[in-house]
């Protein structure tokens, strides 16, 4: 049965949404559209992204906002009570299981599929994927695979520790190449393949020049002395490879044309990119990515596919898994849940 959602004419976000049903809005305070809860936040979705739904959920009382649990906090005398219900046997299901039974918890895990790992999946040779609705068998040569998932872990992250407990060989992956290809598909460098390192190289220096030449023309919201300036100026140069005269050039840094080595001549560079067509072509939000916190230059891969670390998990818990459960209904009852498969 609808229900009906009253939308005072001064929430100008419900109004957005009901604009983009072409409802027509009356000149009045308040008005009222038969609509589900549902089609409210499928449309605040569809608007607005999920971050902007989920807060609907919550707002509306009908997601509980979930807090981090201290794991030392859950032994005690509810060990010998409680079996935990996991509902899925991805990665964070099963090191849910895995740490429980460090505190003595009996755990079951539920799996719609019938494997483990979730999103940390190798897809190797006889494998037969589903996920676009379309069956497709892998024919990859033996050995072969592919992680369609996650690949690379970060140095950081908690996955590295759980790799060095469960013996899962890690090797380096080489996450920016600057010797690599860019091709363009658009702009003025369509149809040319850009290397990496040339790209970065032009428009650092580019970016150097410019800053350059506004700390010498005091052209900067900053009080600077001459020592100051001096300073500031030798490590810009030094930064963008800049020449003498303040002017990028494209030496230094870019790829070599022809290496001098040893001998008395010069190395020779091809002339660098012009500036404008690099801006157009958006090399930059390219380098927004290499350059994130959560990026490294050099991170780490699971050798033989990530389904290892997977196998690795299953190995390692207790308790029973189930495939094959897709679970339809969570009820709240007095003492505890009921789920429906």
């Amino acid at each position: 049965m609808a229900r009906f959602v009253e939308v005072l004419a001064g929430d100008l976000v419900i109004l957005s949404l009901l604009s983009r049903l072409s409802l027509r809005v009356p000149n009045t305070s308040c008005y009222t559209v038969q609509m589900t809860r549902r089609d409210l936040l499928l449309l605040a979705a569809n608007a607005y992204g999920v971050n902007f739904a989920y807060g609907m959920l919550e707002d509306m009382g009908l997601l509980i906002k979930p807090e981090p649990t201290d794991l030392d906090s859950l032994s005690g005398q509810t060990v010998k009570k409680a079996t935990v219900l996991i509902l899925g046997a991805g990665i964070a299901g099963m090191c849910a299981a895995y740490e429980l039974e460090q505190l003595g918890y009996s755990c079951v895990l539920l799996e719609a599929r019938h494997r483990t790992g979730g999103r940390c999946y190798s897809i190797r040779r006889g494998n037969t994927v589903e996920e676009s609705g379309q069956k497709q068998v892998c024919e990859f040569e033996h050995g072969a695979f592919f992680n369609p998932g996650p690949t690379r872990v970060p140095y950081w992250h908690i996955t590295v520790d759980y790799c060095k407990k469960f013996r899962v060989a890690l090797a380096p992956w080489v996450n920016v190449n600057e010797g690599a290809y860019v091709f363009q598909t658009a702009g003025k460098m369509k149809g040319q393949k850009i290397r990496l390192r040339d790209a970065i190289a032009d428009t650092t220096g580019y970016m150097a020049e410019l800053v350059a030449k506004s700390v010498k023309a005091d052209q900067v919201d900053v009080a600077l002395t001459d020592a100051d300036k001096t300073q500031m100026l030798t490590y810009i140069s030094r930064f963008g490879f800049l020449d003498r005269d303040g002017k990028y050039r494209g030496k230094g840094r870019r790829s070599f044309k022809t290496y001098a080595g040893a001998g008395p001549a010069d190395s020779e560079f091809d002339a660098p990119y012009d500036i404008k067509d690099l801006f157009e072509a958006g090399m930059g939000n390219y380098f927004h990515f290499i350059d994130a916190n959560d990026q490294q230059s050099t991170m780490l891969e699971i050798v033989g596919g990530v389904d290892n670390l997977a196998k690795a998990f299953q190995r390692n818990i207790a308790s029973p898994i189930h495939f094959g459960c897709e679970v339809s209904d969570i009820k709240n009852l007095r003492f505890g849940r009921r789920c429906r498969l």
